[in-house]
């Protein structure tokens, strides 16, 4: 437990000594959401309440850019694992009383405390400068913001575990990544989208964190049941992580 803790805060440190990371982690979601809603904040033409009341569309963006925030920590967060790897830091890890299973959840708490970081200041954010202020319970809203934390970084694990070097995987984030910044109905509703490209947007893991965050945060008719946004993600956590571990290789 003492290395797990040890390994954890110096792993966080390291993070936030880095500002391009702390810039593309924290602030850019950040300054992409003040700059979209200061373009859509007047607007309340997209959506509207389960009720058929209008939903201002700075209160339907909010919960799509908190998910892509999430999915790019759990993408792009695994590259530090792979740079890792190939810099024998894991071969090292042999040498020690470490075990390497400790290091690995060190890395995914780092992920997950930065996860929350991010949700924080994009919802305060929403609120001091667009009173967004969430309709449902905070506590159901974390929980699924916990859920779809895991989702991601399981799925950039994965992909980390599956690519020999860090120029492919950044290759297979963008071609996971695009897809979904596109389809999963994160800027605007997935009605909006030609009729022949909705269908795709039910393959999109991002699709059912943002249209849960949204049916808890806002109360806009739901694309999916809540249970099913859930499911899918539990689901996709456990797969991910199963192939990870199965996949896993230290050198």
């Amino acid at each position: 437990m003492k290395a797990y803790f040890h390994l954890m805060l110096g792993n966080f440190r390291e993070w936030m000594r880095n500002r391009m990371t702390v810039f593309m982690f924290l602030a850019f979601p950040v300054v992409f959401m003040l700059f979209f809603g200061a373009i859509f904040a007047g607007g309340t033409d997209w959506v509207q309440k389960s009720d058929g009341s209008p939903v201002r569309n700075i209160d339907f963006l909010l919960p799509g850019v908190l998910g892509m925030a999430l999915m790019q920590l759990g993408l792009f967060g695994s590259l530090r694992f792979i740079s890792l790897r190939e810099n024998k830091v894991f071969k090292r890890l042999g040498t020690t009383p470490v075990h390497p299973a400790v290091f690995v959840l060190a890395e995914i708490t780092v992920r997950l405390l930065m996860a929350f970081m991010q949700a924080f200041l994009l919802i305060a954010c929403g609120r001091l400068f667009y009173q967004v202020r969430p309709a449902g319970s905070l506590f159901s809203a974390l929980a699924l913001l916990f859920l779809g934390a895991l989702a991601f970084v399981g799925l950039g694990y994965m992909i980390a575990m599956l690519v020999s070097s860090e120029e492919t995987a950044l290759i297979a984030f963008q071609l996971v990544q695009f897809p979904m910044m596109v389809l999963s109905g994160i800027f605007f509703p997935v009605e909006a989208l030609p009729a022949f490209l909705r269908p795709l947007a039910a393959l999109m893991p991002l699709t059912y964190l943002a249209d849960g965050l949204r049916q808890i945060m806002v109360g806009v008719a739901p694309l999916f049941a809540l249970s099913v946004d859930i499911l899918v993600l539990c689901g996709i956590f456990a797969v991910t992580f199963l192939v990870a571990v199965y996949c896993l290789r230290w050198e």
